[in-house]
């Protein structure tokens, strides 16, 4: 039975701009399939359109046969696919609007004019299909990312929908609620036959791929790869996407052109001393912030931090990560002087962060939000980079060079007289740190700079952070990415209900696979792979995760 059928589809904004050229496939009842691309390249677009929301609701011509559960969406529109499709968007805050769980599952049974038996038997199966039993009489909103994304997911599933639709899901989420969540999913897809459609912008590929039967790759509005996950992500596909090939099927992929298994090549490689954990550390370098001894309650009684005490060290990229709701967020807020503490100090340069005026402090410490629509609020990049620097009266030919260079640095020249609404996500947060850069803080602290973007996205901004290092400012930056943390931080601090948990570099924190997967930390794929080896064949973790790189490394050259 096909669940969607597309034929030929094009779609143009505006009368001139082609968002989707010539687009066609079917989809099968049971299929999961990925809709994979960089950002600009159609996704969400085409999931609008199979949801009926285009042309309906957000203007677009739509051209071509589009087919979802026998039904011609451009004729009937969204109200005509209830209990057909149902779509879930990246950030479960905005899909959200009751003050229970129990009551937000029921809204859309409730609204379907079902008996009250029948809103009550699918708000009960919901809620025990997405594992949200016991949770039932929490307000949503103090729940986890995962779970808040999982409450999401039951209201949608409530509806009973055939197909379901997922606007990146997890891209806003810690390891382990991406974990949840993806696991609902493979839930609903294998036990209840729900078809799956997610899209997908190379950031959460490792994870994604596991439940995945079927992908497709979009590039600039047209089909470039259609099959299976292994077919599909091939050397080629992922150059030409600029991705980062999955690890695991980059391992098993190298693993079999040796025609050994793993087990044997583990045991008759032999492993070079540069291939060790061993790191350089931040020992003799210039301590430019300490924590001491910090705790922090918000006006609610919230103990959001709980005798924390760290160190920042002059070029180096310091990584914070940790569980939704742990307190970085906080911490961070902390260290910039936005929020003062209860308890404990913060030293900027061996003064107290409080000693500096509110001028001072931002050319020395500056932080960077989460979200970039909660910062943005100048008409162009031009202004925005510009704002601060005319706040604190600097010549107009002083502005003009700085904020020159600071769109230099990030490649936003061609943006200058850009409005801020009309910004791509990519942009916005290019933006959003040009924005505290133009300052020269010597402490920058970015806050998940890397949120909904794809990975050459990722990449660009990762690579001029740490640019930033090397140039004597320090990098503190707050991520779920533990694959991005590991390439280019210097050290981690794990935070753990409030309270630092552990500090290292990245090597030696991440090697703890199993005591990390208990506070909600998922290491990156190596590490985890490292371990289950390490545990099946009774090895050292270090030679396991040597002997890894090497498989890579030899089979690259």
């Amino acid at each position: 039975m096909k669940v969607v059928e597309v034929e030929n589809l094009k779609l143009t904004y505006d009368g001139v701009r082609r968002v989707l050229d010539d687009v066609s496939f079917e989809i099968s009842k049971g299929e999961f399939v990925v809709i994979l691309g960089k950002l600009g390249s159609g996704k969400t677009s085409l999931l609008r359109v199979l949801s009926g929301l285009i042309p309906h609701i957000y203007h677009g011509k739509v051209e071509g046969k589009v087919s979802v559960c026998g039904k011609n969406i451009v004729e009937i529109g969204a109200e005509g696919l209830v209990g057909c499709v149902g779509l879930v968007i990246d950030d479960p805050s905005k899909q959200i609007f009751n003050l229970t769980v129990e009551d937000d599952v029921a809204f859309g049974p409730l609204n379907m004019g079902l008996s009250e038996e029948e809103v009550l038997e699918r708000t009960r199966a919901a809620i025990e299909a997405l594992g949200l039993v016991g949770l039932e009489k929490r307000n949503p909103k103090e729940l986890s990312g995962g779970q808040q994304q999982r409450v999401a997911l039951a209201g949608v599933f409530a509806l009973r929908p055939k197909l379901l639709l997922l606007d990146e899901p997890i891209s806003m989420l810690d390891p382990i609620g991406k974990m949840e969540v993806l696991r609902s999913l493979r839930k609903l897809n294998r036990d209840y036959g729900v078809s799956c459609i997610i899209s997908e912008s190379g950031n959460d590929l490792e994870e994604i791929v596991e439940i995945a039967s079927r992908i497709i790759v979009l590039d600039k509005g047209k089909i470039i790869a259609d099959g299976g996950p292994e077919d599909v992500l091939s050397k080629n596909i992922i150059e030409k996407l600029d991705f980062e090939e999955p690890f695991r099927i980059k391992l098993f992929s190298r693993i079999r052109k040796m025609s050994m298994n793993l087990e044997d090549i583990v045991k008759n490689t032999s492993i070079s001393d540069d291939l060790s954990l061993s790191e350089t550390t931040m020992y003799g370098k210039k301590e430019v912030l300490n924590v001491e001894n910090v705790e922090y309650a918000y006006p609610n009684g919230v103990l959001a931090l709980k005798d924390i005490s760290l160190n920042v060290y002059e070029g180096e990229m310091l990584g914070i990560i940790g569980q939704n709701g742990s307190g970085k967020t906080t911490l961070a807020l902390v260290m910039a002087g936005v929020l003062v503490p209860q308890k404990g100090k913060v030293h900027v340069f061996g003064r107290s962060i409080t000693e500096y005026s509110l001028k001072e402090r931002i050319r020395l410490v500056n932080y960077v939000f989460q979200n970039p629509d909660n910062q943005l609020f100048s008409e162009t990049v031009e202004e925005e980079v510009a704002f601060a620097l005319k706040m604190l009266k600097y010549p107009p030919n002083i502005i003009s060079q700085k904020v020159t260079e600071a769109l230099r640095v990030f490649g936003l020249e061609k943006y200058r007289k850009k409005p801020i609404s009309e910004l791509t996500k990519d942009i916005k947060a290019l933006t959003s740190i040009a924005s505290v850069y133009v300052l020269e803080p010597k402490i920058l602290i970015v806050d998940e700079p890397t949120n909904g973007l794809d990975f050459p996205s990722t990449l660009r901004i990762m690579r001029i952070l740490k640019e930033l290092t090397l140039k004597g400012k320090s990098v503190i930056v707050i991520s779920h990415n533990m694959k991005l943390i590991h390439r280019f931080c210097d050290r981690l601090v794990v935070i753990h209900n409030g309270q630092v948990f552990q500090q290292g570099i990245p090597n030696e924190v991440f090697k703890n696979v199993s005591v990390l997967k208990k506070i909600s930390i998922k290491p990156p794929p190596i590490f985890e792979i490292a371990y289950e080896l390490s545990e099946k064949l009774k090895i050292d973790s270090e030679k396991a995760m040597a002997v890894l790189k090497t498989i890579i490394r030899e089979t690259e050259e």
